[in-house]
């Protein structure tokens, strides 16, 4: 019996020790290169007399809109203290309901206009549940 118990904890011993070895072996890392791009392909012209214009950047990105003026009495103030000065109003909707309180409706509307006016700001639109 003993030696049955010896046997049975030689092999558990040796097949936790192969399975610690076989895993923490070193695992050989291999990195493909990637292919270069292909150059451009330009056409070939085959008349001597034509002539293609360089294209530049210019020429394929559309020119952008000037910025229209912000409001002036929020231009040039610092970020913190622009939301100190909340300029936009929080919105709320009735208690259980999808619809918005008038109050909500006429602060959408003003919040709007401030927002048209700055056509610079990124706005965060959050949605949480009621504060209130």
């Amino acid at each position: 019996m003993k030696s049955r118990l010896t046997w049975r904890i030689l092999v558990g011993v040796l097949f936790v020790s192969l399975l610690a070895i076989t895993a923490c072996g070193e695992k050989e890392v291999t990195v493909t290169p990637e292919p270069a791009p292909a150059p451009p392909v330009s056409p070939i012209s085959t008349d001597p007399n034509t002539t293609t214009a360089p294209t530049t950047i210019a020429d394929i990105v559309p020119s952008l809109p000037a910025p229209t003026p912000a409001d002036s009495s929020l231009a040039g103030h610092d970020l913190n203290e622009l939301n100190r000065s909340i300029p936009l109003a929080p919105i709320f909707f009735d208690y259980d309901s999808a619809e918005m309180t008038t109050e909500a409706q006429s602060n959408l509307a003003n919040n709007a206009d401030v927002m048209r006016n700055n056509p610079t700001w990124i706005v965060t639109i959050e949605g949480h549940c009621d504060e209130r």
